[in-house]
């Protein structure tokens, strides 16, 4: 802003050079003359104030985030208090369900290794011996178990 005072001569070169801008840019449906500048009647005051508040909205609107730091009321620590317990809630599910699945899994793996490792019926029958064998004494049996006898082969040198 200029404190100097302005001559017609000065409005006059002013006005001419923009009807020379404005014929470079103007469109045909424009009109052929440039528009006048609108004039702002209004106080000094009003209009700095007008920039001033505009500048002040600006900040306002970028530092709007940095202030809205606060605390929880009840109403959000409940719901987030649910919300946790929810969770804890479906990961014992999820670890119950872990487990069953296991331990049905090691059951069956059990089985089929039983089943496996069993044999059957028709090798476990005894098979009939042509030669019945004299039944012996039970408490000879045993002895014979329990102690064992050396023995010696000659040898012939």
């Amino acid at each position: 802003m200029t404190d100097r005072f302005v001559t017609e001569k000065e409005l006059d070169e002013v006005k001419k050079r923009r009807q020379e801008e404005w014929e470079k840019v103007r469109k045909p449906s424009d009109p052929k003359e440039v528009p006048e500048e609108e004039i702002d009647n209004r106080p000094l005051y009003d209009r700095l104030k007008e920039v001033r508040d505009r500048k002040q909205a600006e900040y306002d609107e970028e530092h709007r985030f940095r202030n809205m730091v606060r605390g929880l009321d009840a109403d959000e620590c409940d719901f987030l208090s649910g919300v946790e317990n929810l969770k804890a809630k479906q990961d014992m599910e999820k670890d119950k369900e872990e487990k069953a699945l296991l331990s049905e899994i090691d059951r069956a793996e059990a089985r089929r290794n039983i089943e496996e490792n069993v044999p059957s019926v028709s090798n476990l029958r005894l098979k009939p011996t042509g030669n019945a064998a004299p039944k012996e004494n039970k408490q000879a049996a045993i002895l014979r178990m329990a102690v064992k006898r050396k023995r010696f082969v000659k040898s012939s040198d």
